[in-house]
């Protein structure tokens, strides 16, 4: 075949170091255009970004060229490198580890629409429930233990 089709579509999942509620709207909306603007022009596409003060939802098409642990490692980093630069007072961190989930062409619709209502969705659920939901969901085991580092 002499043409390369990919739909490299993930839905990825972070939180703020100890869960701190440090994401309020005056941060992300700066935050939501730095981190678009770095996967537009390196990464991929950005469909969607949203979530609550103590984590993100992403929705993006990636390019076959990067990896996904190279993507969250440049988008957690550049951006706490960011915050802290931008927003001094917050002494801002991610937590270890992410959530990256493979997203069918056929339901990015409905991750986009549970992204756009975050702060709904959070009226019924906290992060952890969501966050550990979203691992079984697709079929991983959680281990409790070390989730929250």
């Amino acid at each position: 075949m002499a043409q390369t089709y990919t739909q490299l579509t993930y839905h990825f999942v972070f939180g703020s170091k100890d869960r701190l509620n440090l994401l309020d709207e005056p941060v992300t909306q700066r935050l939501y255009p730095f981190l678009t603007a770095m996967i537009n022009n390196e990464l991929g596409f950005t469909r969607i970004i949203g979530g609550m003060p103590d984590h993100l939802h992403i929705l993006a098409d990636l390019s076959p060229k990067v990896t996904v642990s190279e993507v969250l490692r440049d988008l957690k980093g550049r951006s706490s490198s960011w915050l802290r630069r931008e927003f001094p007072a917050l002494q801002f961190s991610w937590q270890e580890g992410y959530g990256a989930f493979t997203v069918s062409a056929s339901v990015i619709d409905k991750v986009q629409a549970y992204i756009q209502n975050q702060k709904q969705h959070h009226e019924k659920q906290d992060f952890r429930t969501e966050f550990v939901t979203l691992v079984q969901r697709h079929g991983l085991t959680v281990d409790e233990a070390s989730l929250w580092k």
